[in-house]
């Protein structure tokens, strides 16, 4: 059973998903989704937690290195490219020093 048919099956149930459950599900469908899948700027958006007018700005701006494919007018997003750019962004804490 996929993402979309639990939630369909909820609705017909007349049950409505949870915030955290649909973005965990969401999180699940993204993890299984094929590499080189195109995500379109709002799907990339909502995967970054952030609006499309921000990537629009990195784009313009050149603010970050985050790869994009333009289709004719259309701007698409590898997914890819998207978890490359979420991995190289993520920070590890340091060990906390100790005094003495």
């Amino acid at each position: 059973m996929d993402v979309d048919e639990i939630l369909a099956q909820l609705a017909a149930e007349g049950k409505e998903a949870p915030a955290w459950l649909g973005s965990l599900l969401e999180s699940v469908k993204n993890q299984s989704e094929d590499p080189e899948t195109l995500k379109t700027e709002t799907e990339a958006a909502q995967l970054l937690k952030m609006s499309p007018g921000t990537l629009a700005v990195w784009r313009c701006c050149r603010t970050y290195p985050l790869k994009y494919v333009r289709v004719g007018s259309k701007i698409r997003y590898r997914l890819a490219d998207l978890r490359e750019f979420i991995a190289l962004r993520t920070v590890e804490p340091k060990k906390a020093r100790r005094n003495g």
